[in-house]
Protein backbone atom coordinates (compact mmCIF):
# COMPACT_ATOMS: atom_id res chain seq x y z
CA UNK A 1 0.00 0.00 0.00
CA UNK A 2 2.57 2.66 0.99
CA UNK A 3 4.36 1.81 -2.14
CA UNK A 4 1.39 3.06 -4.41
CA UNK A 5 0.96 5.57 -2.23
CA UNK A 6 4.38 6.87 -2.70
CA UNK A 7 4.20 6.31 -6.83
CA UNK A 8 0.70 8.84 -6.33
CA UNK A 9 2.80 11.27 -4.55
CA UNK A 10 5.28 11.23 -7.07
CA UNK A 11 2.99 12.18 -9.99
CA UNK A 12 1.07 15.05 -8.02
CA UNK A 13 4.58 16.20 -7.02
CA UNK A 14 5.81 15.70 -10.75
CA UNK A 15 3.71 18.31 -11.94
CA UNK A 16 4.96 22.30 -12.57
CA UNK A 17 3.48 24.90 -10.24
CA UNK A 18 1.79 27.97 -12.14
CA UNK A 19 0.01 30.80 -11.56
CA UNK A 20 -1.64 33.47 -13.42
CA UNK A 21 -3.82 35.99 -12.93
CA UNK A 22 -6.75 36.59 -14.84
CA UNK A 23 -8.87 39.24 -12.89
CA UNK A 24 -6.59 41.05 -9.83
CA UNK A 25 -7.88 43.62 -8.18
CA UNK A 26 -4.60 43.82 -6.38
CA UNK A 27 -1.01 45.17 -7.77
CA UNK A 28 0.72 42.45 -5.63
CA UNK A 29 -1.02 39.65 -7.62
CA UNK A 30 0.04 40.58 -10.98
CA UNK A 31 3.82 40.33 -9.71
CA UNK A 32 2.83 36.91 -8.17
CA UNK A 33 3.48 34.71 -11.49
CA UNK A 34 6.68 36.49 -12.10
CA UNK A 35 7.29 35.92 -8.65
CA UNK A 36 6.50 32.01 -8.79
CA UNK A 37 8.59 31.81 -12.56
CA UNK A 38 11.68 33.52 -10.78
CA UNK A 39 11.42 30.82 -7.76
CA UNK A 40 11.08 28.20 -10.10
CA UNK A 41 14.47 29.33 -11.99
CA UNK A 42 16.25 29.56 -9.33
CA UNK A 43 15.84 25.54 -8.72
CA UNK A 44 13.73 26.37 -4.93
CA UNK A 45 10.61 24.71 -6.36
CA UNK A 46 12.43 21.61 -7.75
CA UNK A 47 14.58 21.46 -4.50
CA UNK A 48 10.85 21.61 -2.19
CA UNK A 49 9.30 19.11 -4.64
CA UNK A 50 12.25 16.50 -4.51
CA UNK A 51 12.70 17.31 -0.12
CA UNK A 52 8.95 16.98 -0.30
CA UNK A 53 8.64 13.78 -2.05
CA UNK A 54 11.68 11.99 0.43
CA UNK A 55 9.79 13.39 3.27
CA UNK A 56 6.09 11.46 2.06
CA UNK A 57 8.29 8.55 1.59
CA UNK A 58 9.99 8.80 4.61
CA UNK A 59 6.30 9.06 6.32
CA UNK A 60 5.03 6.46 3.94
CA UNK A 61 7.46 3.24 4.07
CA UNK A 62 7.56 3.95 8.19
CA UNK A 63 5.22 2.14 10.48
CA UNK A 64 3.29 4.71 11.43
CA UNK A 65 1.31 4.24 8.68
CA UNK A 66 1.16 0.79 8.07
CA UNK A 67 -0.31 0.59 11.49
CA UNK A 68 -2.87 3.25 10.92
CA UNK A 69 -3.59 1.31 7.73
CA UNK A 70 -3.66 -2.01 9.86
CA UNK A 71 -5.76 -0.80 12.42
CA UNK A 72 -8.54 0.49 9.62
CA UNK A 73 -8.41 -3.08 8.12
CA UNK A 74 -9.06 -4.81 11.26
CA UNK A 75 -12.25 -2.75 11.98
CA UNK A 76 -13.43 -3.06 8.47
CA UNK A 77 -14.90 -6.15 9.11
CA UNK A 78 -17.10 -4.51 12.24
CA UNK A 79 -18.02 -1.94 9.49
CA UNK A 80 -19.07 -4.52 6.98
CA UNK A 81 -22.91 -5.50 6.90
CA UNK A 82 -21.93 -8.67 4.78
CA UNK A 83 -19.48 -9.48 7.18
CA UNK A 84 -20.05 -12.25 10.35
CA UNK A 85 -18.43 -9.90 12.71
CA UNK A 86 -20.56 -6.83 11.47
CA UNK A 87 -21.42 -4.36 14.38
CA UNK A 88 -24.94 -2.58 14.17
CA UNK A 89 -23.65 0.54 16.77
CA UNK A 90 -20.25 0.48 14.05
CA UNK A 91 -18.04 0.81 17.47
CA UNK A 92 -14.33 1.20 16.70
CA UNK A 93 -11.56 -1.25 18.06
CA UNK A 94 -10.34 1.24 21.32
CA UNK A 95 -6.67 1.38 20.07
CA UNK A 96 -3.94 2.57 21.81
CA UNK A 97 -3.17 6.06 20.52
CA UNK A 98 0.01 5.90 18.24
CA UNK A 99 2.85 8.68 18.81
CA UNK A 100 3.69 10.44 15.43
CA UNK A 101 6.76 9.52 14.66
CA UNK A 102 9.52 11.90 15.09
CA UNK A 103 10.60 14.38 12.06
CA UNK A 104 14.06 13.75 10.65
CA UNK A 105 16.41 16.92 10.50
CA UNK A 106 15.38 16.89 6.41
CA UNK A 107 11.53 16.91 6.82
CA UNK A 108 12.31 19.68 9.39
CA UNK A 109 14.63 21.85 7.02
CA UNK A 110 11.37 21.13 4.73
CA UNK A 111 9.32 23.17 6.66
CA UNK A 112 12.05 25.86 7.59
CA UNK A 113 12.58 26.00 3.72
CA UNK A 114 9.05 26.69 3.25
CA UNK A 115 8.07 28.83 5.61
CA UNK A 116 10.81 31.07 4.09
CA UNK A 117 10.11 30.99 0.43
CA UNK A 118 6.30 31.34 1.26
CA UNK A 119 7.14 34.67 3.77
CA UNK A 120 9.49 36.04 1.11
CA UNK A 121 6.87 35.66 -1.78
CA UNK A 122 4.02 37.32 0.82
CA UNK A 123 6.93 40.19 1.64
CA UNK A 124 7.25 40.69 -1.98
CA UNK A 125 3.09 40.51 -3.23
CA UNK A 126 2.66 43.00 -0.21
CA UNK A 127 5.32 45.30 -1.32
CA UNK A 128 4.40 45.36 -4.54
CA UNK A 129 0.32 45.84 -3.21
CA UNK A 130 2.26 49.29 -1.80
CA UNK A 131 4.19 50.30 -3.96
CA UNK A 132 1.69 53.23 -5.31
CA UNK A 133 0.50 54.17 -2.03
CA UNK A 134 1.19 58.33 -2.48
CA UNK A 135 5.12 58.03 -1.91
CA UNK A 136 6.11 60.53 -4.56
CA UNK A 137 3.09 63.03 -3.23
CA UNK A 138 5.07 63.68 0.00
CA UNK A 139 7.59 66.03 0.89
CA UNK A 140 10.34 64.46 2.79
CA UNK A 141 11.16 67.78 4.38
CA UNK A 142 7.53 68.94 5.04
CA UNK A 143 7.84 67.44 9.10
CA UNK A 144 11.34 70.24 9.31
CA UNK A 145 9.61 72.90 7.57
CA UNK A 146 6.98 72.73 9.77
CA UNK A 147 8.31 72.93 13.02
CA UNK A 148 7.74 76.00 15.27
CA UNK A 149 10.77 76.40 17.76
CA UNK A 150 10.39 78.92 20.43
CA UNK A 151 13.25 81.34 20.36
CA UNK A 152 14.09 80.55 23.60
CA UNK A 153 14.48 76.89 23.55
CA UNK A 154 17.77 75.05 23.80
CA UNK A 155 18.21 72.80 21.23
CA UNK A 156 20.56 69.66 21.06
CA UNK A 157 23.19 70.74 18.19
CA UNK A 158 24.59 66.95 17.17
CA UNK A 159 27.48 68.67 15.40
CA UNK A 160 28.72 70.73 17.88
CA UNK A 161 27.80 69.32 21.07
CA UNK A 162 30.17 72.07 23.57
CA UNK A 163 27.58 74.74 22.15
CA UNK A 164 24.70 72.51 23.37
CA UNK A 165 26.60 70.25 26.56
CA UNK A 166 29.28 72.95 27.55
CA UNK A 167 32.78 72.62 27.58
Amino acid sequence: VSLAISNLIMTLFSMRVGVSCNFCTSNGLNVLPEVIDTIEAAGTIDELRDRLVRSADELLEGDWVQSQIDRYLVDSKKKCTHHPSYQADNLSTNWPSLEFPPISRETLELILLSGAVILQVGVVVAADSHSGVGIDEIDPLSGQSALTVPADARLLDFLDLSTSLGP
